[in-house]
């Protein structure tokens, strides 16, 4: 003990990395269902917070940003690569409400995921 400071542990940073790596592919696993910060933090067997700052420091992302993106991108590949509904998209990646989904959406690719499918569909 160095005088009068209380010594933090610190985890190593490709700890921290292998910790982030475990999280991201339980995301990528269970993406299509609902998700908990506790279900994230469980997989890199940290508490929430850690989770959360492990996540905003790497990734500069929150999990949940993150898992929306991801959600996000997921519905891009089947907009381009099926032809399932608007709604049924929405559900296969994990929203819970097409006009949530159509909003979120919207805020990200600046387009609503018909006009995506419409501007990106190859002909």
């Amino acid at each position: 003990m160095l005088s009068g400071h209380t010594e933090k542990k610190q985890v190593p940073r490709n700890q921290h990395l292998t910790i982030l790596k475990d999280m991201i592919h339980f995301i990528s696993n269970h993406y299509t269902e609902k998700i908990s910060l506790e279900e994230i933090s469980l997989a890199g067997k940290i508490s929430k917070t850690t989770c959360t700052h492990i996540f905003v420091k790497y990734t500069n992302q929150t999990p949940f940003s993150y898992l929306t993106e991801y959600r996000l991108k997921k519905s891009t590949e089947l907009l381009l690569t099926t032809d399932c509904t608007i709604s049924e998209i929405c559900f296969e990646v994990g929203f819970s409400g097409a006009s949530y989904f159509a909003e979120t959406f919207k805020k990200s690719y600046h387009c609503s995921p018909s006009e995506y499918r419409s501007a990106h569909a190859v002909t």
